[in-house]
């Protein structure tokens, strides 16, 4: 009975896993314009992008897309299709949020270091 009690007590005093604070838009656009983002999402796989700074986003596809930040949100444009997210964001670590939940990682990385 002692460690039944002990052990309920530790559970509820252990906090609760909080889930990622979404970045502002103001921090999205800092961290990722001129840099590149090696990315790999729940449902949609991997992906390494290059953000520039003229809203131009280029990738190892051959899509045609664009960046733009609205409402505190990540938002791009591929071909005829877009898509807006939110992004948590601690150095150079992103976890991309899909109504508030995390839904994949990424790495920042300065520039544009494959040459897209």
């Amino acid at each position: 009975m002692r460690c039944i009690l002990a052990t309920s007590l530790a559970l509820c005093a252990a906090p609760a896993l909080a889930q990622p604070e979404p970045a502002t838009g103001t921090e999205i656009e800092a961290a990722i314009s001129g840099n590149t983002l090696y990315s790999e999402i729940d449902d949609a796989g991997t992906s390494r992008d290059y953000f520039a700074e003229d809203g131009e986003m280029r990738g190892n596809d051959d899509v045609d897309s664009t960046w733009t930040i609205e409402d505190d949100a990540l938002c791009m444009t591929f071909n005829a299709g877009s898509d807006c997210w939110q992004l948590a964001i601690d150095g150079n670590s992103v976890t991309w949020l899909r109504d508030g939940e995390a839904v994949g990682t990424a790495e920042i990385r300065t520039g544009n270091p494959e040459e897209f």
